[in-house]
């Protein structure tokens, strides 16, 4: 009677096959990784610009004072509360709000083409488009935001 012996443990072909498919998931996931989180990134910092550009529309609407926004930086901006509806914020016993908006956590810089002020009426003062670029993301992939008139904020493809 033959006794049949089972395999213990791998050879070293098995090891070998292993190791070539870790190898080419490993070369062609690793740099497509790298693009979805820059892709993702510049993607959050779109939504976090479009929805503080909706509240601050919002609170000229409801609190009936003009808000203006302002895109000091490529990677930061102020949204501007006119409470008082002077006009300025130079003032230092003014009771405006400010509120400092970074990017930078999110790697993407942006530029504008107008610093909009929102009325109470919702309406904008200028038009404005708000270009966001990430420096892992082609140029294809930026993300433009438009302001009508009216204040509608939509997101729209970026044209070179």
């Amino acid at each position: 009677m033959k006794r049949i012996h089972r395999q213990q443990g791998f050879t070293l072909l098995d090891i070998m096959l292993v190791l070539i498919i870790f190898v080419l998931l490993a070369t062609f996931g690793l740099p497509a990784y790298g693009d979805l989180v820059s892709r993702n990134r510049l993607n959050a910092a779109t939504v976090q610009v479009m929805s503080d550009l909706m509240l601050a529309r919002k609170r000229a609407l409801s609190q009936q004072h003009s808000v203006r926004v302002f895109f000091d930086s490529p990677n930061s901006y102020r949204i501007w509360n006119d409470l008082d509806n002077n006009g300025r914020e130079t003032n230092q016993f003014d009771r405006d709000e400010v509120d400092n908006r970074d990017l930078g956590s999110f790697g993407a810089k942006m530029k504008s083409t107008n610093n909009p002020t929102f009325w109470p009426s919702g309406s904008v003062t200028s038009l404005a488009t708000i270009t966001l670029r990430h420096p892992g993301v082609s140029n294809k992939q930026s993300r433009c935001i438009t302001i009508s008139i009216t204040g509608r904020i939509k997101q729209t493809r970026c044209t070179y």
